[in-house]
């Protein structure tokens, strides 16, 4: 049993040891990764003096063509836009209070148009419903004639069917000429 737990004690203290080596190069590489990189801190001082001066002419410097280098050349890019962007607004202040007059008066034109569509559309529903309960009015007033119909002819009341029949259907119609 002694020698068991000799066994047991070297094995535990040999994965103690391993586990404090690889924390430590772990904590080594880790801090060797995210150190500063020159390239980083160029990028950082041009992105903040961009925003805090509104300098859109400093371009950062592309150190390789990895990842960092794509990300360097994208900034450049947008940074030149924005410059272009600025130089156009600055150079044309009325011009572009000529294009907010412009597309003001085409969104109130269009505005009005669909005001207009609005109402008509408001209309033609109430209209189309009016239409609608006309329909359904006929629709049961030609069933209670059927019915009646149905009834008398059963009872072999056959004129009075008839007469049941047309006036069933003048009602449904309006009282609109008929045609046999």
């Amino acid at each position: 049993m002694g020698e068991l737990q000799q066994q047991m004690s070297l094995y535990a203290n040999i994965v103690g040891r391993r586990v404090v080596c690889s924390l430590g190069a772990s904590l080594i590489l880790s801090r060797r990764v995210t150190r500063d990189f020159p390239a980083g801190a160029q990028a950082r001082r041009s992105r903040q003096r961009i925003s805090v001066e509104r300098d859109y002419a400093i371009r950062v410097t592309k150190s390789a063509n990895d990842e960092l280098g794509t990300l360097y050349d994208q900034f450049n890019a947008i940074a030149g836009q924005i410059q272009q962007g600025e130089v156009r607004r600055s150079a044309s202040p009325r011009g572009i209070g000529a294009q907010i007059e412009q597309r003001t008066s085409q969104l109130t034109l269009a505005n009005r148009n669909s005001t207009g569509e609005m109402n008509e559309r408001s209309r033609a529903e109430q209209e189309l419903e009016l239409l609608h309960q006309e329909l359904l009015i006929s629709a049961r007033r030609a069933g209670d004639a059927e019915i009646a119909t149905g009834v008398l002819h059963k009872r072999r009341n056959v004129p009075t069917v008839s007469i049941v029949r047309d006036s069933g259907r003048r009602t449904a119609c309006g009282n609109r000429k008929l045609r046999n």
